[in-house]
């Protein structure tokens, strides 16, 4: 079992800024939010054997208020390789800011291309570097129940490498702040899932693989 989560609500001095690599703290919100997913899954008896996040402050904290409501206490764990996209020069910019300066990259998106941030990444450039650990950590943890808590771009491309969607297509399957996306693990990789609120558990039939 793989569960993605997205981490919690972030300093609201921050909203509608491009943060990407900016290593911002949660707010009180994004705090209250990701113990309410840990209540939830507590609740629902959907007990991770490991809990892992970036390295970045907002995911280290959102999977520490996870952990916090949750017993058995999982595992917990911090990877470089799962810190959100950089968005190079974007980064730290509004979005007036960045229509006004990068129109090249709303062009590029307009016509389905995989546009690299200028000194940034793209959505190849993310997956080469986080989905090979990926890939190592479902060897580590086979047969283990993994939460990831994660970003936002971050996890569009995971979610998306997961379900063979191409790289301009990414940002499709979307992840609010702390609701959930399931994977079920297997000899196939298939998805239970997306995107929903923690509370809707209970609306999944998951006897069969929560034990």
């Amino acid at each position: 079992m793989l569960l993605f989560t997205r981490h919690g609500a972030k300093d609201p001095k921050y909203k509608g800024i491009w943060t990407g690599q900016i290593d911002v703290d949660l707010s009180k919100n994004g705090v209250k939010q990701a113990s309410e997913l840990g209540k939830q899954l507590q609740t629902q008896k959907i007990i991770p054997n490991v809990v892992i996040s970036s390295t970045m402050k907002r995911g280290v904290a959102t999977a520490k208020a996870i952990v916090k409501q949750l017993t058995p206490k999982p595992k917990l764990e911090s990877n470089i390789e799962f810190i959100e996209m950089t968005h190079g020069d974007v980064d730290g910019l509004n979005e007036k800011q960045f229509v006004s300066r990068y129109p090249e990259i709303l062009k590029a998106w307009d016509n389905n291309e995989d546009y690299r941030f200028p000194n940034g990444e793209n959505f190849e450039d993310v997956e080469k570097r986080s989905m090979p650990k990926l890939r190592e950590l479902l060897k580590t943890y086979k047969g283990k129940k993994i939460l990831f808590v994660g970003h936002k771009s971050i996890n569009m491309v995971l979610i998306g490498a997961l379900l063979h969607i191409n790289y301009p297509f990414r940002y499709i399957p979307q992840q609010d702040v702390c609701n959930l996306t399931l994977f079920i693990i297997g000899d196939e990789i298939k998805l239970k899932f997306l995107n929903i609120n923690p509370k809707e558990i209970k609306n999944y039939k998951l006897s069969g693989y929560i034990e």
